[in-house]
């Protein structure tokens, strides 16, 4: 397995919600660790903690486009279909959640964040955005892209490049 990266020490500059989001991540980080050594990335706390970027919570404006509750996979993909955003996944935390949940949404033109799910109100958001050519096959038979089991979790399995 790859040298992990150490968040507890680049936790400058974060806010307290995205502080609380990597320390909960790297504690599950810390226990998969153990169990998945044959793998690049352990899972997808791993993955998001080497590969993630943040994206800020902002005020929603986009009340043509809010999708279905409970529906975060599928409503970022039907929005990543139209090429004007892009589908984001990752892990996000929400104040009337206490964990960090896998959770999906989108980036616009200029990397903004676009919830169509939770129309904006997560408190902290990391997350990579995925090309589209690998949403629509991981979302069809595992339902997420962090979860593809149906593909033998092959995106942990070697060094991702961003293709």
């Amino acid at each position: 397995m790859t040298e992990k990266l150490d968040w507890t020490e680049r936790t400058a500059g974060l806010n307290k919600q995205q502080i609380r989001l990597v320390y909960l991540m790297n504690a599950v980080r810390t226990i998969r660790r153990s169990l998945y050594r044959d793998l690049c990335y352990c899972g997808p706390e791993d993955f998001l903690l080497q590969h993630g970027q943040w994206f800020a919570a902002r005020v929603w404006k986009n009340q043509a486009i809010a999708g279905e509750p409970r529906q975060c996979f599928r409503n970022s993909m039907m929005l990543a279909d139209g090429k004007q955003l892009k589908y984001v996944e990752g892990m996000a935390l929400r104040a009337d959640l206490p964990i960090p949940f896998h959770h999906a949404w989108n980036a616009d033109t200029q990397g903004l964040l676009v919830d169509a799910t939770w129309l904006n109100d997560g408190d902290a958001y990391l997350g990579v955005i995925f090309p589209n050519r690998m949403v629509r096959p991981a979302l069809r038979e595992s339902g997420a892209i962090l979860e593809d089991y149906a593909h033998g979790y092959k995106l942990f399995r070697r060094r991702w490049t961003g293709q």
